[in-house]
């Protein structure tokens, strides 16, 4: 008998050591990653409040702009109207205006003890209003040059609230003579607030410098009139900060929510407004970071699941390690009984091996066979029995069949079969034979082995489970998805994505993305794409253009990730796509409004400033010629006068039409405010430029408006010509200079085209 094997137990100490290393590392690493994106989402969650605050104040500020110009063209033609018709005429041209122009809900003129003289609301005539606070503060402190604010107010103790913007008018000798009073509705800016709202817990307010709430979206019942202007308050701690735009979180005082909040202030500087309006757009802080909370404690789980996964895989590797020690140990007694046994018992680990003698029909089962059957060694008297009893009933007649099959044929015998141990447990087991013939041919014996292969096919399972899991989430997706080849072709699509492109699945997979994509978008996509290939990026977002199969371009979002092997390599690309192509137009809208006049459809002032400001650059950094006129419609003063403000209208309409049939796509246009123009001419020097200003004075000149009873108006126009001379020039000066140009136009005739004597101007400079 062979000796007994002693197998000494040392503790593996280096594998666990380098295990906690190894965990602490991705502990660290995990909840670094959570900082950073923590940081990520509140900068970019900020920016997009600040965007959206931005939005409303700078509509805001235009409206603002919009009332002013109406109270001062109200205000100056107030003489007319009295010694015209007793204000009949002022009354009609208040209601115009105030159906002209959007988020005015009333127009009225007072005189100096608060009786309504004119309004376009005709029960008003005659009333007195001289107790409203609106009227007493211009009272009090009369300036004509000042745009008064009111704090919000009600007319009735059931109507909405509303703000006044009211002009003093002077008398003869400056004295206060009364008022003119536009009423903003508060109507018009709700829609805008409740466009700029992305998320259900997110709300924006409108508030007066006094600190009393006008406007909030969605409304709160008990909020409106509020005083915000409370310590510590955020309104208090904006105010006192004396920045337009700031960023706060905490409780809010007036909803008493934990909040994220953008506040910006309202008060352009040309309206010499006494008190400003304050914009305040904010989100519930806790749902901002739901995702964020969300996302940390999936990855916390995931890591606790790794812990304990790993310890215990490490754990049960170093057990059988010493498992199979010991076996190989008891292996190596019983190798002299025979040479193909322990060829094969060597070289299949933790595998059992069998042989039968098929002269003697004496069957020998090694100890794994008896560990894989659990099976009791001494117990079992007929070895042939016990694997009968312990082959499931249903998968005994295939194996034994396949065994006769080998006996007689010679055939492989690699039966699969399920069986229960002597503890109960249901295990698959993987069975491989060889047999041996004598000289004549007649097999006398089979040796064979016993594989337990359950965790295999648990694990096949579990793949054909998830796969199908897969499947079922693709199809049933709610946005479009699709699975894309390395050279981009779709290899499916979900009917989301089909209904987005307009194609059926089988259309989309004779094409590859790059056919549907916008050619204006596509360099960009690749060039993403190949970074997702070489590994530099894990996925990528974009928004995009494509081409739906009726021909029209549709905006989408793109999330994009690539499926790899387990050596890294790219097998193909997920790709989840969503069409946006509503909120795209939603927004562009938006940019129209803030960047165009809206009566000429040229740029306003600020985004003409804009783009002169950054063709100014270009030009001086290149050295490039750059031209400004300053032009102005002569006696438009006169038009507005005769043929009254909408015959005014028409001609800066006709005015706008001219310059952009007559100037090249490339120069910038604006319209600075009333009938005055700037224009924007690059790559075009003071002569050049000289003779595009005379074509244009031509082009007016020989332009007639036909009024509503169908007489011809005829028009002309001054323009002031400058040019850039030097890269320390400024736009201010190129203003300066072009101002002054149409000034001596002006004063030496009309109709006239004035070129800038800029040496002088720089020496008078000097």
């Amino acid at each position: 008998m062979a000796p007994a094997i002693k197998t000494i137990h040392r503790p593996a100490l280096a594998p666990w050591l380098g295990l906690g290393f190894a965990l602490i590392i991705l502990g660290g690493a995990i909840a670094f990653n959570l900082y950073l994106e923590h940081g990520r989402t509140s900068v970019r969650e900020q920016n997009r409040l600040s965007t959206q605050a931005r939005v409303i104040a700078e509509n805001l500020q235009c409206q603002l702009m919009s009332a002013n110009l109406a109270l001062e063209d109200v205000r100056s033609d107030l003489p007319y109207w009295i010694g015209a018709s007793g204000l009949q005429t002022g009354t009609a041209h208040l209601k115009a205006l105030s159906n002209a122009i959007p988020g005015i809900l009333h127009l009225s003129v007072m005189d100096a003890t608060g009786r309504i003289l004119a309004s376009d609301q005709p029960a008003f005539l005659g009333r007195n209003f001289s107790d409203q606070g609106y009227f007493q503060t211009v009272k009090q402190r009369p300036n004509p040059d000042t745009l008064y604010v009111s704090p919000p107010f009600k007319n009735d103790p059931g109507s909405s609230y509303v703000i006044n913007l009211t002009r003093m008018i002077p008398g003869p000798r400056g004295e206060f003579a009364g008022i003119v009073s536009a009423t903003l509705d508060p109507g018009h800016f709700k829609t805008l607030m409740a466009s700029v709202l992305y998320a259900p817990d997110m709300w924006d307010a409108i508030g007066h410098g006094d600190g009393i709430l006008f406007l909030m979206v969605p409304e709160r019942e008990g909020l409106y009139g509020m005083n915000l202007a409370q310590p510590a308050a955020f309104f208090t701690q904006h105010r006192d900060s004396g920045r337009m735009a700031m960023l706060l979180t905490g409780r809010v005082h007036a909803t008493k929510e934990v909040q994220m909040m953008t506040q910006r202030t309202v008060h352009p500087g040309t309206l010499k407004m006494d008190k400003p309006l304050l914009v305040a757009v904010s989100r519930d802080l806790d749902t901002v970071f739901q995702p964020w909370r969300r996302d940390a404690s999936a990855q916390s789980g995931l890591f606790g699941l790794i812990t304990v996964v790993s310890m215990l895989g490490l754990y049960a590797y170093q057990r059988r390690q010493r498992l199979f020690a010991r076996q190989a140990a008891k292996a190596t007694a019983a190798l002299q009984q025979n040479a193909e046994r322990l060829q094969l018992a060597t070289g299949a680990s933790g595998v059992g091996v069998w042989d039968y003698d098929l002269v003697t029909s004496e069957l020998v089962w090694d100890d794994a066979m008896y560990t894989l059957y659990g099976i009791d060694k001494l117990a079992v008297s007929n070895l042939y029995e016990a694997w009968h009893n312990s082959v499931l009933p249903e998968d005994y007649p295939s194996a034994a069949a396949a065994l006769q099959a080998t006996v007689k044929q010679g055939v492989p015998y690699m039966p699969r079969f399920r069986i229960r141990r002597g503890d109960g447990a249901l295990r698959y087991i993987q069975e491989r034979a060889r047999v041996y013939f004598d000289a004549a041919g007649k097999p006398v014996r089979m040796v064979g082995t016993n594989e337990d292969i359950t965790e295999r096919q648990q694990q096949e399972a579990a793949l054909q489970e998830s796969e199908a899991r897969f499947h079922s989430s693709f199809d049933a997706a709610a946005i479009g998805m699709a699975l894309i080849s390395l050279e981009g072709r779709f290899m499916q699509a979900n009917g989301a994505l089909c209904r987005i492109v307009g194609y059926t699945q089988a259309e989309l997979q004779q094409k590859t993305f790059q056919d549907i994509t916008h050619p204006d978008d596509l360099e960009t996509d690749l060039a993403l794409l190949s970074e997702l290939i070489t590994g530099i990026r894990d996925s990528y977002q974009m928004e995009k253009r494509y081409f739906h199969k009726d021909g029209r371009a549709i905006w989408i979002s793109l999330s994009a990730s690539a499926v790899r092997d387990a050596t890294g390599k790219v097998l193909y690309f997920i790709a989840q796509i969503q069409d946006i192509t509503e909120r795209r137009g939603l927004l562009d809208k938006l940019n129209l409004q803030a960047n165009q006049d809206y009566l000429t459809g040229l740029s306003n002032r600020r985004h003409f400033l804009e783009q002169g400001g950054a063709e100014l650059a270009r030009a001086q950094r290149y050295g490039e010629a750059l031209s400004m006129f300053m032009l102005d419609i002569d006696c438009f003063k006169n038009i507005n006068d005769t043929h009254g403000h909408k015959a005014g209208d028409i001609v800066l309409q006709k005015l706008g039409n001219v310059l952009r049939e007559t100037l090249r796509t490339v120069d910038i246009i604006g319209r600075i405010g009333g009938e005055e123009f700037a224009i924007l001419l690059p790559e075009t020097d003071l002569q050049k430029a000289a003779e595009v200003a005379e074509r244009l004075r031509e082009a007016v000149a020989s332009t007639d408006v036909v009024l509503e009873a169908g007489l011809p108006l005829h028009f002309t126009i001054s323009i002031g010509v400058a040019t850039l001379n030097e890269k320390s020039i400024n736009l201010d000066t190129l203003f300066t200079l072009a101002d002054q140009s149409l000034y001596q136009a002006k004063a030496s005739g009309r109709n006239k085209v004035c070129v800038a004597d800029q040496d002088n101007f720089r020496s008078s400079a000097d």
